[in-house]
């Protein structure tokens, strides 16, 4: 397809991204960061290759085959444009992030080529669904100056640029999956935002968990987060967050000498009233009478 051709098609058109498909038949790797604070949507659509997105910073929902994954600082998610995918970035905070697309056969021959053994199930999961992992501080170091160096050369097209990109790409892939051991099922992986709102609500249990504000958090519909806690979890969304809280206040009734008072606030209940009668609701006695029977107890 010749330039000419392919002025009227840039972009994504039913449902196909024109303007990268032609730029892989021109060169087989693609590159671009957005500009920071730049805020967009992308629809679904399909693309030739295999899609890597790499988080800088901010937070994104990433939908791939109709499952959502959220994206945040130093995520890497990697795909099959084949698969239909959309993007919505979270417009509350600045979003950047860095695409690099790529034949597939060109990634397993560069990853071969710096002696990078990824396993089967991970490039199996690559070309046919997601894979999604995060990078210690210590990788993303050194991937943050291999993408800024990759995206340079790639933009600047000085002479034999094409077989500078291409060495930083394996430098840059072979950083990004060495160490990658092993994936998740595609059950864990097709989930792996629940375990993200599992994680946030541990470490939020002091904060206000309304079910509206976490699903919109989590690009999601309140009533697809219940649903999807219950089939996980065996409760509805905000009755994991209450049984969790009174899991951490008899961790700290136990624990701690910590007034009742204090336990109430730090487990998330507004008031030590309320606390009281959801613990008592929950326990079948009062947060203090719990504490007695537990130092009661000990002491025998």
């Amino acid at each position: 397809m010749n330039r000419q051709s392919i002025t009227g098609q840039i972009g994504i058109r039913d449902g196909w991204n024109h303007y990268l498909a032609w730029q892989l038949e021109t060169f087989p790797i693609y590159v671009r960061s957005s500009r920071p604070g730049h805020v967009w949507t992308l629809p679904y659509h399909r693309q030739p290759g295999i899609e890597i997105n790499i988080t800088h910073t901010g937070r994104a929902h990433l939908s791939v085959n109709r499952r959502g994954y959220s994206q945040s600082d130093r995520q890497i998610a990697a795909f099959s444009g084949t698969c239909a995918h959309a993007l919505s970035v979270d417009r509350r905070l600045p979003y950047y992030r860095t695409v690099v697309c790529i034949e597939e056969s060109l990634l397993q021959a560069l990853l071969a080529a710096k002696g990078v053994a990824v396993p089967a199930d991970v490039l199996d999961a690559i070309r046919k669904d997601y894979y999604g992992f995060s990078l210690s501080s210590q990788q993303w170091s050194a991937v943050e100056k291999l993408t800024a160096d990759l995206v340079r050369t790639f933009w600047q097209r000085e002479p034999w640029w094409q077989h500078v990109v291409a060495a930083q790409t394996a430098e840059l892939i072979a950083a990004l999956f060495v160490g990658v051991d092993g994936p998740s099922t595609p059950e864990s992986r097709r989930d792996d935002w629940l375990e993200q709102c599992r994680q946030y609500v541990a470490k939020n249990l002091d904060k206000d968990l309304s079910l509206h504000d976490v699903a919109r958090r989590f690009y999601v519909r309140p009533e697809h987060l219940t649903r999807s806690f219950t089939r996980a979890y065996g409760v509805s969304f905000m009755g994991y967050v209450q049984r969790e809280r009174i899991r951490l206040a008899c961790k700290l009734l136990a624990e701690t000498a910590w007034p009742v008072a204090e336990i109430a606030e730090e487990a998330g209940f507004g008031s030590r009233t309320h606390f009281h009668r959801a613990f008592k609701r929950a326990m079948g006695i009062t947060p203090t009478a719990y504490r007695d029977e537990i130092r009661r107890a000990e002491g025998e």
